[in-house]
Formats: C-alpha cells, structure tokens, sequence
C-alpha cells in the first residue's frame, strides 16, 4: 500500500488490469484457506513451503564452525586447570552447559568467600592467559 491504506477494489483492479470482482474471490481464497507449510511446493524437487522462510538467529555453517572450534580451544585451555578451577570459570561463564552462577554462588558450594573465589577464578583466567601467549 503505497498511500498507507488498504487499497479498494476499483484501484487494485486500476493497477493489476484484473477485474475486480475477480480480485476479490482470490482475496477470499488467500485470506480464508489455510494451507500446510509443509505442502510440496512442486513435485520436480521435494521443496516445501517452509523451506523459503527465513529463519531468524540462525547461525551460518561457517559460524557454526567457528563456535565449535572455540568451543574445542576453551575445553582443550580448561583441562590444564585444576578440577576446581576448571569447575569455578564453568559455573562462572556457563560454559558446557552449566548456569552462569555469580561469585558468592560459586563460594556458598566451596564454603568458601566471594572474594576467595574471585582470586581463584583470576588465577585461572591467568594461567589461560598465558597458555594462549605461548
């Protein structure tokens, strides 16, 4: 709608050159069917109707490799930690999984102070650091 409103018969009839009463039985049709958007688009490839939506946050094939290279790297960087230091950056990142959990989260399952766990996650984000600088 160029003008902002709907348009009426007599204009769409105006701009397409089909007549109107004809438009309107195919507005009704369109409006009124509901069909399957798995229904075959043709017969010749097996396509449906779906398959020409576009699908929104979905991540490209190259994006999907990237994440599961990072994904390879960030366990392959956590094995040379210490199980507890290891266990404290993945509640705290959420990583494989697990739920981002805050600092006194994290010290309330070690009986430990938020403070403490603060330190201990700066020495593994540390020894991280310098295992990739190597």
């Amino acid at each position: 709608t160029r003008t902002g409103k709907e348009p009426t018969p007599e204009e769409l009839e105006k701009e397409t050159g089909i007549a109107a009463d004809k438009l309107e039985k195919i507005k009704g049709y369109w409006a009124e069917t509901p069909f399957s958007l798995d229904r075959p688009v043709n017969d010749e490839d097996g396509r449906k109707f779906i398959d020409f939506l576009e699908q929104e946050n979905v991540p490209t094939p190259y994006e999907q490799l990237v994440s599961q290279k990072w994904s390879e790297e960030v366990r392959r960087l956590l094995e040379t930690l210490t199980p507890m230091e290891a266990r404290i950056l993945r509640w705290r990142f959420g990583l494989d999984n697990e739920d981002e959990l805050t600092l006194k989260e994290i010290g309330d399952k070690y009986n430990l102070s938020r403070e403490r766990i603060r330190q201990l996650q700066e020495q593994a984000l540390g020894k991280i650091r310098r295992q990739i600088k190597e």
